[in-house]
């Protein structure tokens, strides 16, 4: 978000594309949390869910059912992701396709290293949400888990992308200077998901 705001673009709203029905469920990435990311950005947060249909295409079909509703809602014409390499054949690129709206990727291809050093730079706070005991181990996990990114945190030698684009491990952005209005407060415990393959962070509520 902030490369695009960057680049001249007027965020108009934050948006989780979420299972029907499963909302509630995600891990790495829960809703409670999002939901508070929004308003500490002062942005409209709108959840849209996904039904997908039947045959190879039932996701992307779903998907481009949905971000056309956005358009038509929203009035926007380009939608921002944080995808940094192609790990889905192109997914959200062929589901942006033929609905009026622009799929923008500006940390697309980037120099991990480069990344790494802007979240510095610009004073991200983040914490570690979520990590892959098959990729990293448990007791990486167990060390990570819960704690705030710090440059270094991650290093080449663990053999693993240093942004987790192959899903060793998820991060929650809690403040951002210039950007979020206040902190996002983080409370709680170290949890196993329910095929014992990834440890996240159970985040409590606010108080």
């Amino acid at each position: 978000m902030v490369e695009a705001q960057q680049e001249g673009l007027d965020i108009v709203g934050l948006v989780t594309f979420a299972p029907a029905g499963g909302a509630d469920t995600f891990k790495a990435h829960p809703m409670s949390i999002i939901k508070e990311q929004a308003a500490a950005m002062g942005l409209l947060h709108v959840i849209k869910l996904i039904c997908p249909g039947e045959g190879s295409n039932g996701y992307v079909e779903a998907y481009r059912e949905r971000i056309r509703e956005l358009r038509e809602e929203s009035g926007a014409d380009v939608l921002v992701t944080g995808d940094i390499l192609d790990v889905c054949d192109g997914f959200m690129a062929r589901a942006c396709e033929n609905t009026g709206l622009h799929l923008h990727t500006p940390l697309w291809q980037r120099p991990r290293e480069d990344i790494l050093q802007s979240l510095e730079n610009r004073k991200f706070e983040l914490v570690i949400s979520c990590v892959s005991i098959e990729k990293m181990g448990k007791e990486r996990a167990e060390g990570l888990v819960g704690e705030a990114w710090v440059p270094g945190l991650i290093t080449e030698e663990e053999n693993v992308d240093l942004c987790g684009e192959f899903g060793e491990y998820h991060t929650m952005v809690t403040y951002v200077p210039d950007l979020y209005k206040r902190k996002i407060g983080v409370r709680g415990k170290q949890a196993l998901d329910d095929t014992g393959k990834y440890l996240y962070f159970q985040f409590s509520p606010s108080q």
